[in-house]
């Protein structure tokens, strides 16, 4: 019997390792976090440069100017104003803007003196798009606009994403994977004549997500 109880414990020893080396779920592991990035403002960037090289060749060029140093001054002072204008203004982008995806929501976190966060439950997304320009494609960097059926809010837009091919596949199959997995664990509590509610599963009541049938799961 002594030995039979130890050929047990052998037996039972990998598979308990085994379970205890699986990692835990957590619906608050962030898989992707991010800001607004300098290459959202290309468009400012490029323009702010012409606009730099307009002024000095105003300057410079008429036979008046070239002599006259208020007008340098004058110049100079327009520059580092335009300048310095810019860097502020992508500082507090930067700092009013911060996206996090975790395992089930998607956080948009807004505010710089007071913190506004807006979470976006996966299960309720009905559509993911991924919108960029030009020079927007040059520089990878794009708008991500994200789709609900949240009545209040059902527009989400996560703008200067660096890489936002990348990030929208991350969102894209997060949310394909939420909405698996909501069908898996109903069919499941079907089969046992309860609900998802049995299960622990967020059934979203008060909600209408009657738009995850019409929005698909395409790719």
């Amino acid at each position: 019997m002594s030995n039979d109880s130890k050929n047990l414990n052998a037996t039972e020893s990998p598979l308990q390792h085994s379970a205890d080396a699986q990692p835990s779920f957590d619906p608050n592991q962030p898989l992707w976090e991010g800001t607004f990035s300098a290459r959202g403002m290309v468009h400012w960037f490029l323009s702010l440069l012409i606009l730099t090289v307009l002024i000095l060749l105003a300057v410079a060029v008429p036979e008046q100017f070239r002599r006259d140093t208020s007008a340098w001054l004058i110049g100079i002072i327009a520059i580092v104003v335009l300048w310095l204008a810019y860097f502020v203004v992508l500082k507090l982008r930067q700092w009013s803007q911060h996206y996090r995806l975790c395992e089930t929501t998607l956080e948009i976190e807004t505010g710089i003196l007071s913190r506004q966060i807006s979470p976006i439950s996966l299960l309720f997304v009905t559509d993911v798009k991924m919108q960029q320009t030009i020079l927007e494609r040059i520089f990878n960097v794009g708008k991500i606009e994200i789709y609900s059926t949240d009545r209040t809010d059902p527009t989400r837009k996560m703008i200067g994403i660096s890489d936002p091919r990348r990030v929208y596949g991350l969102i894209r199959n997060q949310w394909n994977l939420m909405v698996r997995r909501r069908g898996i664990m109903t069919s499941a509590a079907a089969g046992m004549g309860g609900t998802g509610d049995d299960l622990g599963l967020d059934t979203g009541h008060g909600v209408d997500d009657s738009g995850l049938g019409s929005g698909g799961l395409g790719g």
